[in-house]
């Protein structure tokens, strides 16, 4: 009997909120997962365990009253059940490009990188736990650009957050949010990269008291209050310094490696941008520099911005880690 026939009990209990209009088609849907489990290097077609589960899989996909809205929410229902059993959960957020340049049929897609470049953006909510075992999604946001909107980015920039590309920062966040509301008894910690560092986001984190801790990587030298330095020079020589041993993750064609790095941490009250009249926005910064890069290198330098408050290395420590 091949692998891929015995239906895996998971598979059952992730889909036992899937709402669809047919029962064959939860059958439909449980099956196309059994086969993708079982052969997740495989394109559809190849990896179906027959003929007919191909045909029907393509049917399924085709189907009017079929959209990604029910079997998601079906997922999630499981990731924040699976949640509930630990104090911290990450919730991670980036977006990523799914280029189809190379396809016959471009059929709703939009500009990525380049003009001539066609595809989708995909902007998901994973859940880790702090040990990184992933406990799966619970949003996913895809969208494709206008054509006639690549190359205005300027004129982009004078719209209100609503109208931007940088306003799914805010959806994910809020996500998290209502997560966060099913969840008392375990804190979520929202973790995006420095595209995210907008200030918008500052301000909707610290509003909310019992919202998700925000963690992002800053990507602007802001203006600080407290000091005519900026966040940058402030953060290089507060009087909490100290060193640690970092495990930096592979990225691209550079290796996974150990190495040391100096932390400093301290809270910071940044001001609203020139172009955004607003209040200032109390956070806390840590920041981390690699000692001794490998040659041809670039040292790691991170600056972190949290809502959660440090007073010890070792909660520095704990952030590094998560972000890591």
């Amino acid at each position: 009997m091949p692998a891929n026939q015995t239906m895996p009990s998971w598979i059952r209990e992730e889909f036992q909120d899937l709402d669809l209009p047919d029962k064959r088609l939860a059958s439909r849907a449980e099956a196309m997962l059994r086969d993708q489990y079982a052969s997740p290097e495989k394109t559809l077609d190849s990896g179906s365990y027959d003929e007919a589960a191909a045909k029907g899989a393509y049917r399924f996909q085709k189907h009017a009253e079929i959209t990604d809205e029910p079997l998601l929410q079906a997922h999630a229902a499981r990731v924040l059940e699976r949640a509930g059993g630990y104090s911290v959960v990450l919730g991670v957020h980036d977006t990523t490009e799914l280029n189809f340049s190379t396809q016959s049929q471009k059929e709703d897609t939009g500009t990525l990188q380049t003009e001539k470049s066609r595809g989708f953006l995909l902007h998901p909510i994973v859940f880790f736990t702090p040990d990184k075992l992933c406990l799966g999604s619970i949003d996913a946001n895809l969208w494709s650009r206008d054509p006639q909107e690549f190359g205005k980015s300027k004129d982009r920039q004078k719209r209100p957050i609503e109208e931007k590309e940088s306003y799914r920062w805010l959806l994910s966040y809020r996500q998290l949010a209502q997560a966060q509301k099913q969840l008392p008894n375990t804190e979520v910690v929202s973790v995006s990269d420095a595209e995210s560092a907008i200030y918008e986001l500052f301000v909707e984190a610290k509003a909310d008291a019992k919202g998700p801790t925000l963690l992002v990587r800053a990507a602007h030298n802001r203006e600080l209050q407290e000091d005519v330095q900026k966040l940058w020079p402030y953060m290089a020589s507060p009087p909490s310094a100290f060193d640690i041993t970092l495990e930096i993750p592979r990225k691209l064609q550079q290796p996974a490696r150990t190495t040391q790095a100096r932390v400093t941490y301290a809270p910071v009250t940044l001001k609203a941008p020139v172009h955004k009249p607003g209040e200032t926005v109390q956070l806390y910064a840590v920041y981390v520099r690699e000692l001794l890069p490998p040659e041809g290198v670039d040292a790691v330098s991170w600056m972190l911005l949290t809502t959660r408050r440090i007073r010890k290395p070792k909660h520095a420590v704990m952030l590094i880690q998560w972000y890591a």
